[in-house]
């Protein structure tokens, strides 16, 4: 689906900020889409660290994902809600 829809360019291997290694790869649309380039960087363990999304006008937004922890372990807690006193739980 990727190559169906995307021009994928490798522009080089490159450290982001942080000093990972990555690989900068650029996608384009093949039709028409709401952005006009995609870049992203890509670690050795195939994880997207950064992107930057080049609108139509040439604004861009660029994020870069850092503290990444890998299938860190979640206690069941971290899902339970809380509802107020005022509030009825309905099942479904």
């Amino acid at each position: 689906q990727l190559n169906a829809n995307y021009e994928a360019t490798y522009i080089a291997e490159e450290q982001i900020s942080g000093g990972t290694k990555t690989w900068h790869i650029q996608l384009s649309p093949k039709t028409a889409a709401d952005f006009k380039l995609a870049d992203l960087w890509i670690d050795v363990d195939g994880t997207v660290r950064q992107s930057k999304i080049t609108q139509k006008n040439n604004d861009t937004t660029t994020i870069l994902i850092t503290s990444i922890k890998k299938n860190p372990t979640i206690k069941g807690d971290t899902f339970k809600l809380a509802f107020p006193k005022n509030v009825e739980k309905v099942r479904g």
